[in-house]
């Protein structure tokens, strides 16, 4: 009982943590962004400071950490859209911008852990494409290509089914869009297929890269193998989830 006890109050601690940790990543993402001024000119009316403005919600899963070994089979979770804009702000690039989702999904492990989460709509082009708006894992942990697994976990069978409720319509297909300086991206090489490659339109990255696969040909369980046997080496020196 005395065990249990602790441990509940080391979760109610790190929950609470992250939870003002997210705050204040929300908070310098909204400083950023109201950095482009607008002059609005008027007669009458005080003046007002106009920022961008997103709600957030507690997501008491615990994050797998440095130290921790990822461990049984994986499922997926569905996410409120404050949880994924409290785990979003957390983790993901700061010179992302957010965007809205129709599906937020939390991968988990055998014991109720995060290695990632992502998000999709539907495409806006193909009738039978989900779009991956954004898919990224925790960090730090120790394994250095953590990600894949998260991109494996969102072209499963069980991600497909997700999105065709979701969505309404057959999904056999995903698509996605990275900025990088390199002229591949480590994360999707070897999982999608890059389509197109051209200059980016985003301040501080080379490269505007385009990517596309199929959607449903292997499960939950085979994505953790394949990630396992391929990338899924540990490295308890290296301090980072990407």
């Amino acid at each position: 009982m005395r065990r249990a006890t602790a441990y509940d109050r080391e979760q109610d601690r790190v929950f609470l943590a992250e939870q003002r940790q997210a705050r204040r990543d929300i908070a310098r993402r909204h400083a950023k962004l109201a950095q482009a001024y607008f002059y609005v000119y008027a007669s009458e009316a005080p003046t007002q400071i106009v920022a961008p403005h997103q709600p957030i919600e507690p997501v008491r899963a615990p994050r797998l950490r440095a130290g921790e070994e990822l461990g049984g089979l994986l499922r997926l979770s569905m996410l409120k859209p404050g949880q994924f804009n409290a785990i979003r702000s957390r983790y993901l690039n700061p010179r992302i911008a957010p965007g809205a989702a129709n599906l937020a999904v939390a991968v988990k492990d055998g014991v109720g852990r995060i290695p990632g989460v992502f998000a999709m709509p539907p495409s806006s082009y193909t009738p039978d494409e989900a779009y991956l708006l954004s898919d990224f894992a925790v960090a730090p942990t120790d394994y250095p290509r953590l990600s894949k697994l998260i991109v494996l976990a969102a072209t499963s069978a069980e991600t497909q089914l997700l999105c065709q409720r979701a969505f309404s319509r057959r999904v056999r297909a995903l698509s996605t869009t990275a900025f990088s300086n390199n002229p591949v991206s480590m994360k999707y090489r070897g999982l999608l297929r890059l389509t197109k490659r051209g200059p980016s339109n985003e301040d501080g990255w080379k490269f505007q890269l385009q990517y596309q696969g199929a959607v449903g040909g292997h499960t939950l369980d085979e994505a953790l193998q394949t990630w396992a046997k391929r990338w899924g080496a540990r490295a308890t020196t290296t301090q980072t989830g990407v």
